[in-house]
């Protein structure tokens, strides 16, 4: 009888995690994120990601029950706009209190702007992201790796209060441990940006005064070109 009742009870948790519903994910993802309407399984489904207020599509998931054997939860992800098209992957390692994410797919300028709008900065274009991937220990960004590249463009900001439009050329940012990025004309050798994640959540973001000139306007003074004039911070995570 009570192997009876223990093979029920192995049998009932079996079904109840294989058929968990998919808003058992609102407890797992950070307090910045936010899973609208999700539909289907903790296995398989889809909801609409807001990140910070702003919504970016509709995520799809999928588990990857491979990486189980190597004690890791792995999803296959994917979202989706009327512009964009990102896939990619999330791995935690709860042992080792790790978690990658990979992402390769295309984004609109629209979708930046987004993030852009509280400098008065307006891109035009896409982005094309290549096996872009970032690793995190607990919260802790820890490394970077992949390509992001840039058609370039007209570019519309704000600048003592005046605001100016310029064009630029491609450009292609190659992020590297640390983690970090940093942005170059295609072709050229001269760095434009110069961004970092660091610990504490916050995203360093150096401009150079090579940028400036390609914006026609400028920044006064001796320093080489590749040499950081201005820099902003902003929280990410």
């Amino acid at each position: 009888m009570r192997k009876t009742i223990a093979a029920g009870t192995v049998v009932f948790l079996g079904f109840a995690v294989f058929f968990a519903p998919a808003g058992i994910l609102r407890t797992w993802v950070p307090p910045e994120v936010t899973l609208v309407n999700p539909a289907g399984t903790l296995w398989q489904g889809h909801a609409q990601l807001i990140v910070r207020g702003r919504p970016l599509g509709e995520l799809q998931w999928r588990i990857n029950p491979a990486a189980m054997l190597n004690a890791a939860l792995r999803y296959d992800l994917g979202l989706r706009t009327a512009h964009d098209n990102l896939a990619g992957t999330i791995e935690v390692l709860p042992l080792a209190d790790t978690t990658r994410i990979e992402v390769s797919g295309r984004l609109s300028a629209g979708a930046i702007n987004e993030w852009l709008r509280p400098y008065q900065i307006s891109l035009s274009g896409s982005f094309r992201l290549d096996n872009v991937e970032l690793t995190f220990t607990g919260r802790t960004p820890t490394a970077a790796n992949g390509t992001i590249t840039w058609t370039g463009g007209p570019v519309t900001y704000v600048l003592s209060g005046k605001t100016s439009t310029g064009n630029l050329p491609e450009t292609l940012a190659y992020l590297g441990d640390i983690p970090q990025a940093v942005v170059f004309e295609v072709g050229g050798q001269t760095p434009l940006m110069r961004a970092e994640l660091l610990a504490n959540g916050y995203a360093k973001i150096g401009i150079t005064k090579y940028l400036t000139r390609l914006l026609n306007a400028p920044w006064p003074g001796s320093d080489p070109d590749h040499a950081v004039v201005l820099e902003v911070e902003e929280q990410v995570f």
